[in-house]
């Protein structure tokens, strides 16, 4: 953990499909064939996070809507990140980058 920063959006790339099928949501990689399965809770994590300027807006954000220890939430936060990033599922925006 501690590859990404709560001042860093995230984003879907162009070759990433994003379906909901009943109560899961599955992210899928066009290129590569990988994919994961969200269950409710981290589908709404996930959510969060795409519509959020930055992942501590989307932590701040669930944390309204979760009863859990913000450090918890923190964790389960980047460690999702952290996978969906592996799988190229996702892309990371270092807004603390000036170009």
């Amino acid at each position: 953990m501690g590859r990404f920063a709560l001042d860093w959006n995230v984003r879907i790339p162009e070759h990433v499909v994003v379906r909901e099928i009943g109560a899961e949501t599955v992210v899928l990689n066009l290129d590569s064939d990988e994919y994961f399965g969200l269950d409710e809770v981290a589908a709404e994590m996930f959510r969060t996070v795409l519509a959020a300027d930055t992942l501590g807006a989307a932590r701040d954000e669930l944390l309204e809507c979760f009863d859990v220890e913000p450090s918890v939430l923190e964790t389960d936060l980047l460690a999702l990140i952290e996978r969906l990033s592996a799988d190229g599922l996702i892309e990371i925006d270092r807004l603390d980058v000036v170009a």
